[in-house]
């Protein structure tokens, strides 16, 4: 019963981090792709408006996943857009903090997702394998057991247990796929955002 119970509990944790995965490997192409097409006009838009509010309002509908946005959101304040008076008005060191802030969050938003793929890709062959080690030593001790003719009847039990290293593989290799087909995309979305938030912190009014 216990045996029955770990293969039973190991069958369903694989099953848990594939379906997590292909969430994760879905979701974030997606966004990668989205990102990819909106930040580059969102740029354009941005450098080209005319003054800090247009830049913004631009900024608002081009950049859907507000990548960009967050970054002169703390730039330019709202209350520098709504002529709030100077007492209102963040310093030029608290605008720069803030933008350097927005960009660790924004950075942690585009590696959403890498490490968990990562753990996949690591966890689950070591999840089947753990299955297929506890399923057939509880199959050889059941052997010593019963004669030859009864061979015959565990050869599925063997086929079952073995499946599951096989099964941890089938579950590691998308996520090891995608961890690593994302990541250049990902390294070259964070660094045209870290060169956007410099440009923009030489660009913060005094």
């Amino acid at each position: 019963m216990l045996e029955a119970a770990l293969l039973s509990s190991v069958t369903g944790l694989l099953w848990v981090l594939s379906v997590s995965s292909w969430i994760v490997i879905l979701y974030k192409t997606w966004w990668v792709w989205r990102v990819g097409r909106d930040v580059p006009l969102a740029q354009q838009a941005f450098w080209q408006a005319a003054d800090a509010v247009q830049a913004c309002h631009a900024l608002a509908l081009l950049d859907r996943q507000a990548v960009l946005l967050p970054l002169v959101q703390q730039a330019y304040p709202s209350t520098l857009l709504g002529g709030s008076d100077d007492a209102d008005m963040p310093t030029a060191d608290e605008r720069l903090r803030g933008v350097l802030w927005s960009l660790r969050v924004v950075t942690r938003q585009i590696r959403w997702g890498q490490a968990w793929l990562a753990c996949v890709a690591a966890a689950a062959p070591f999840v089947g394998l753990l299955g297929t080690v506890w399923g057939l030593m509880d199959a050889l001790g059941s052997l010593t057991q019963v004669d030859e003719v009864a061979w015959g009847t565990w050869v599925p039990v063997l086929s079952q247990v073995l499946s599951l290293t096989g099964a941890g593989l089938v579950v590691a290799l998308p996520a090891l796929l995608a961890h690593q087909l994302l990541a250049p995309s990902l390294d070259a979305l964070q660094q045209t955002l870290e060169d956007f938030a410099a440009d923009l912190m030489a660009q913060v009014p005094a």
